[in-house]
């Protein structure tokens, strides 16, 4: 290997796996409020009101700061932020 030349790519014969995702089932409207019934004492339920309410996932809700919350907006938003691992 002179001046860092490779002279060919050792990687051409890998075969790469593959991974079987399972289907995910959204929860229906009767699991959503009996899910939020049974957690409404736990200190995650307003994570849990959020993330079932708009439809964010775990990592969005749990990243949400007040900063990033506008309450004037129609239909309430807030600014995404992007995290190393999301991008």
């Amino acid at each position: 290997m002179r001046e860092d030349l490779v002279l060919r790519n050792v990687a051409k014969n890998v075969q790469l796996g593959t991974v079987e995702r399972p289907e995910i089932q959204a929860l229906t409207l009767d699991e959503a409020r009996q899910f939020l019934r049974q957690a409404r004492k736990g200190r995650f339920y307003a994570v849990y009101a959020v993330a079932l309410g708009v439809g964010v996932r775990r990592g969005e809700a749990l990243g949400l700061r007040w900063d990033d919350v506008d309450l004037d907006k129609p239909g309430r938003s807030w600014r995404s932020s992007a995290t190393a691992r999301s991008c």
